[in-house]
């Protein structure tokens, strides 16, 4: 039997081997096509339901109080992303796509992927950047270009931790349920709070998981 694949992945990802079945609020149909059956052990096999990714699961979550095909649709039509480089040494140099994909956790995944590259733990910068963008009405999201404070907060913070990947890809789980629900502004006030509780030399409380 192959493995589950998720539905909103277009490309290998490093996280399908922990794909999870998720089931949505059924539409009619859906609702008529339980109400036959005998049995509802097999959640896989429901219409409302379908296989994700580690992160696509995080995103499908919040599309679970409606129906499977209005939140696949949603998300694949508002929450594409593009993860742009930026050469800041050639200004003249337009900004190159690198990947492209939907979810707004895949994109802030990305970018964090990417952007704690251009910047080592002694301070050094080099002269590029990443910024990610959107194909409805958001803004760019793209962190500063110098000084570049905050990336180097988060990086210096990272360095030597055991937990450095779950604790990146937190950051980036945070900052996309933030613009989901809170808007565009609202990742980039995040992170400010966070480097807020870094300065204070202690394990941020924007990090902790929700039963510490």
């Amino acid at each position: 039997m192959m493995p589950p694949e998720c539905c909103l992945c277009n490309q290998e990802s490093r996280y399908q081997t922990d794909c999870q079945s998720l089931c949505f609020s059924g539409n009619e149909h859906d609702l008529q096509w339980q109400s036959r059956q005998p049995t509802k052990n097999d959640l896989s096999k429901q219409p409302n339901c379908d296989w994700f990714c580690k992160l696509h699961f995080h995103t499908a979550e919040a599309f679970v109080h409606t129906d499977l095909q209005s939140a696949l649709r949603h998300i694949r039509t508002d929450e594409c992303w593009h993860l742009s480089y930026i050469d800041l040494f050639d200004r003249d140099t337009p900004p190159s796509i690198t990947k492209s994909g939907v979810g707004l956790e895949t994109g802030f995944v990305e970018l964090w992927d990417s952007i704690l590259g251009t910047v080592e733990v002694t301070g050094v910068k080099y002269p590029l950047t990443y910024s990610l963008s959107f194909t409805d009405d958001r803004p760019d999201y793209e962190p500063l270009r110098w000084p570049i404070n905050e990336v180097l907060k988060v990086k210096q913070f990272l360095s030597g931790r055991n937990d450095a990947p779950r604790l990146q890809e937190q950051i980036a789980i945070s900052q996309a349920r933030e613009m989901r629900h809170h808007g565009s502004e609202a990742p980039a006030q995040w992170m400010t709070s966070l480097c807020v509780q870094l300065d204070k030399q202690g394990e941020p409380e924007l990090l902790k998981r929700p039963h510490e």
